[in-house]
């Protein structure tokens, strides 16, 4: 499936036998497509530009390696750049991609834990990671987000506040990554910018965006 069609279905709120067939065929239709394409990106990451089947793109950033985007989904090679915290270690690289995931698990079963409690308006969006010849890519769906939609987290690696109670849309979102944080076990904690601070669940690189749906 394209994102269009995979990022309208909230996995968390299947109730029904249709809901649980229809993201089970949509997970498995995902990980089809994906794994095709991250094969590639393997085998054509140390060839020139000019011979890629798909190039990649200009995102910014440099933790989380090469990035592209086909239909539109983000594939994010693990590759330790000299310019990357990971001191060109592959091993590192990988290590890291693999933490990713284990947190979404993690973050995805505590908001299935609050949500046998209460109301509670969180999501994480389809992730997968993929293993071939020795290396890995890391897959997200791209989620459909307007100008203002981070509402907890730092677009700018702290160079100022990070969002979280900068305004009245930003403090509900940021409550409830707390309490997903403590439900995991982590301690909010202060982030304090300049003067100014802000209380966050989670590392200020962990990012809560409100979509356009």
């Amino acid at each position: 499936p394209t994102n269009k069609d995979t990022r309208v279905i909230n996995f968390m709120a299947a109730t029904t036998k249709k809901d649980y067939v229809l993201m089970a065929r949509t997970s498995a239709e995902f990980l089809n497509r994906v794994i095709s394409i991250a094969e590639i990106i393997i085998r054509d990451h140390f060839k020139p530009l000019r011979d890629r089947v798909f190039p990649p793109a200009d995102m910014g950033g440099i933790a989380g390696g090469t990035k592209y985007i086909v239909d539109g989904i983000m594939f994010k090679f693990s590759f330790p750049s000299e310019d990357s915290p990971y001191m060109g270690s592959y091993e590192l690289a990988q290590k890291a991609t693999g933490h990713d995931i284990r947190g979404a698990i993690s973050i995805f079963h505590a908001i299935e834990d609050v949500r046998k409690e209460r109301d509670i308006n969180l999501n994480v969006s389809l992730l997968s990671v993929i293993d071939h010849l020795g290396f890995r890519v890391e897959i997200m769906t791209l989620l459909d987000l307007g100008k203002g939609s981070l509402k907890v987290g730092s677009g700018n690696a702290c160079s100022s506040v990070p969002h979280g109670a900068l305004d009245d849309t930003e403090k509900p979102v940021n409550e409830d990554m707390c309490t997903i944080a403590r439900r995991i076990g982590l301690a909010v904690h202060e982030v304090k910018v300049g003067g100014n601070t802000v209380q966050l669940g989670f590392g200020a690189d962990v990012e809560a965006h409100v979509d356009k749906h």
